[in-house]
C-alpha cells in the first residue's frame, strides 16, 4: 500500500472507534431524565447563576423556572456588572418569583476570571446540601432539578455535570456547536466508563450545568481553586477525581435546552477564548485540540477530494455518520451534515485565531481574556 492509503486506513480505524464509542453511549451513558423521581430525604438545593449581559435569555429562562417541580430549593443570581439592563430586569422578577433572589457583583479582584469570581461569591450565600451551578442560557424542564439531583445520589457521585439539547438561531451556530460539543463529548469518550473509573483523563463537564454536593465542593476548593482558568468547568472536574470523587457526565437533553450563542460572532469569540482549554490547556492543549480537527474533520475530507487510494472515501462515510449520529435527534444530525462543509472551515478559523490568543486575546462581554 501507499503511505496516503496507510493514512487512510488509520484514520478510518480511528473513526469506525469514534462510532463504536458513539452508539456504546447511546445505550450506556448515564442520563438525567425526565421520569427519575425524587430521592427522600429531601435535599435543599441551591440553583447559582451568574449573569452578565443576559438580557437576550433571562425572560425565556425565568419562565422555566418558574416551572421546576421541587419541593425546597432557592434560586441565586448575580449581576456582573450587566449594561444591558439584566439587574433591572432581574429585580423586577423577583417581585413575582419567591425563590428568586438577586444579587449585585463585586468588583472583580485581580487574579480572577469573571465568571469564577461570580460562581465563588454565589457559593458564599448558597445555604443548599446540593449546589447546582447552572448558565443563564439553559432553560431546564419542569423535573430538571428532581433528576439531576436523583442521579447525583443513585450514582454516589460528588459532581453530576448535565450536557443539554444544544438549540440554535441559524444552522451553522449548530454545525459548530455540535462539532466542538456535542461529537467529541458522545464518540470520543465512553461515558459510562467516564464515571466507574478514576482517572483523571476520563472526565468530561460543562459549567452550563454542575451539581455538587456541598462537601464535593468544598473538598475540591470551589472556584478559588480554578480562579485564573476560562475552563473552569473541566478542571474542577479533574479535581474533583483527584480527591477522590465520582464526577459523572450525563446526557440531559430529555431536561435541558440551551442557547449557548445567538450568532456566527458570538460562536467566533465564544471558542476562540477557550479554543486550547479543550486540549487542556497552553499551547499542549492548543496542539491537541488543532490535532483533532485535522484528524477528525479535515483529513477525511482531503482524502476524499485526494482520492488516495482504495480507501479515500472510507473515512468520509465514517465522518458522514459520525456528524449525523452525534446531535440529539436525526433531524438535526443531517441538518448539521448538510452545514458540515462551512462548519468545518469556519471551526479550523476559529482554532487558527486561538494561537494568537496570548498575544491578542479576544474580549468576551467586555472583558478581555
Amino acid at each position: 500500500m501507499t503511505f496516503w492509503e496507510w493514512i487512510g486506513l488509520a484514520n478510518a480505524a480511528i473513526l469506525f472507534a469514534a462510532v463504536a464509542i458513539l452508539l456504546a453511549n447511546r445505550r450506556t451513558a448515564p442520563r438525567i431524565r425526565s421520569r427519575h423521581t425524587m430521592t427522600d430525604p429531601v435535599k435543599f438545593v441551591s440553583v447559582l447563576v451568574p449573569v452578565r449581559d443576559e438580557m437576550e435569555n433571562l425572560p425565556s429562562v425565568l419562565d422555566a423556572w418558574m416551572r421546576v417541580e421541587h419541593p425546597d430549593w432557592e434560586m441565586i443570581v448575580l449581576d456582573d456588572g450587566s449594561v444591558d439592563g439584566s439587574l433591572e430586569y432581574l429585580r423586577e422578577r423577583a417581585r413575582e418569583f419567591p425563590r428568586l433572589q438577586v444579587v449585585q457583583g463585586l468588583p472583580l479582584p485581580e487574579g480572577w476570571r469573571g465568571k469564577n469570581w461570580a460562581c465563588h461569591q454565589l457559593w458564599e450565600r448558597a445555604k443548599g446540601e446540593l449546589l447546582l451551578f447552572c448558565d443563564a442560557d439553559v432553560s431546564p424542564a419542569p423535573q430538571a432539578l428532581v433528576a439531576t439531583a436523583a442521579l447525583l445520589e443513585a450514582e454516589r457521585a460528588g459532581l453530576v455535570s448535565g450536557f443539554g439539547r444544544q438549540k440554535s438561531t441559524h444552522p451553522l451556530i449548530g454545525s459548530v456547536v455540535s462539532l466542538v460539543v456535542d461529537l467529541p463529548l458522545r464518540a470520543c469518550l465512553p461515558l459510562r466508563l467516564a464515571a466507574d473509573r478514576p482517572e483523571t483523563s476520563l472526565v468530561a463537564a460543562v459549567g452550563q450545568w454542575m451539581m455538587y454536593t456541598r462537601q464535593a465542593y468544598q473538598a475540591i476548593g470551589g472556584h478559588r481553586a480554578v480562579a485564573n482558568l476560562v475552563s473552569e468547568d473541566l478542571a474542577l472536574a479533574r479535581k474533583g477525581k483527584r480527591a477522590g470523587l465520582k464526577v459523572v457526565a450525563a446526557l440531559a437533553e430529555e431536561v435541558l435546552e440551551v442557547r449557548m450563542y445567538r450568532s456566527s460572532g458570538q460562536v467566533w469569540t465564544g471558542f476562540v477564548k477557550n479554543f486550547a482549554d479543550l486540549g487542556g490547556g497552553g499551547v499542549p492543549g492548543w496542539l491537541a485540540a488543532m490535532a483533532f480537527v485535522a484528524w477528525v474533520y479535515v483529513l477525511p475530507v482531503v482524502l476524499l477530494v485526494a482520492g488516495a487510494g482504495w480507501g479515500s472515501a472510507l473515512p468520509a462515510v465514517l465522518l458522514a455518520i459520525l456528524v449525523a449520529l452525534a446531535a440529539p435527534g436525526l433531524a438535526t444530525g443531517i441538518r448539521n451534515l448538510a452545514w458540515f462543509p462551512v462548519g468545518a472551515p469556519f471551526l479550523v478559523g476559529i482554532g487558527l485565531r486561538s494561537a494568537l490568543n496570548p498575544f491578542w486575546p479576544v474580549a468576551w462581554k467586555g472583558r478581555a481574556l
